[in-house]
């Protein structure tokens, strides 16, 4: 059957569970609160679609991505790239959220991958769940992979975490009443980078999709590299 397509911010942190590995949540756990409200209405959409499997309405499965990195064109688009890899590696960010917060990534090409496998997969059409991707970065580590493949040095300012909340709450809504654009750390983001480990257990995508996944190492350098081609193929 098809496959609702969602991300693990929707899927929530179940109490309890997802901020050490050993409390790291699986499918087994009800989904929990969400962090910011692109995940809140995410997850509405989510508990619509898993109602109608789950009653025989329509048939389907959900697969919850981690972050997906590798060469997509939502790169190129300052409003839709929240990670803001082309201004890291441009050298337009010039302070970053101090963060210990643990996320999980996924290459977009395994993303695919488990998404085709779930749809096609014998017996799975009353609303099973999958959660997707293994590849864990602690929010430094991230910047510093990035600086390290693309050359350019990572931000020199870090912003403590309770004054980003405070200002990135402030530039939303002058964001959104005075300017129409995106503020730089718009609030949604802020909340989520600050909101503290994220962490679930992908046992049944391996088990059940037959899903391995690649180095998170090699998804940054795709994605640098697409990057850099698509700024050197840009008319002057």
């Amino acid at each position: 059957g098809p496959a609702q397509v969602s991300t693990v911010l929707a899927y929530g942190r179940p109490q309890g569970r997802g901020l050490t590995p050993e409390t790291a949540f699986s499918e087994d756990d009800e989904p929990g609160p969400t962090l910011s409200q692109y995940a809140g209405s995410k997850a509405a959409g989510d508990r619509l679609a898993l109602a109608a499997m789950q009653s025989g309405e329509v048939e389907g499965c959900v697969v919850y991505l981690a972050c997906c990195i590798g060469r997509d064109s939502k790169l190129l688009d300052p409003q839709r790239d929240v990670m803001r890899i082309r201004d890291l590696i441009e050298g337009n960010i010039p302070a970053i959220i101090t963060s210990q917060a643990v996320f999980t990534y996924v290459y977009v090409k395994d993303a695919a991958k488990a998404i085709v496998r779930a749809a096609e997969k014998e017996g799975n059409g009353g609303g099973e769940r999958y959660l997707v991707g293994d590849q864990r970065l602690v929010t430094n580590e991230f910047y510093d992979l990035i600086a390290e493949i693309s050359g350019t040095p990572r931000p020199r300012f870090e912003v403590p975490a309770w004054l980003a909340l405070s200002s990135g709450v402030v530039s939303s809504w002058w964001g959104r009443r005075v300017t129409g654009t995106t503020p730089t750390a718009p609030a949604d983001l802020v909340r989520t980078a600050v909101g503290g480990n994220f962490l679930f257990d992908v046992s049944k995508s391996k088990s059940e999709l037959g899903m391995t996944y690649t180095p998170v190492g090699v998804a940054l350098k795709e994605a640098v590299e697409y990057i850099r081609e698509s700024e050197s193929q840009a008319p002057a």
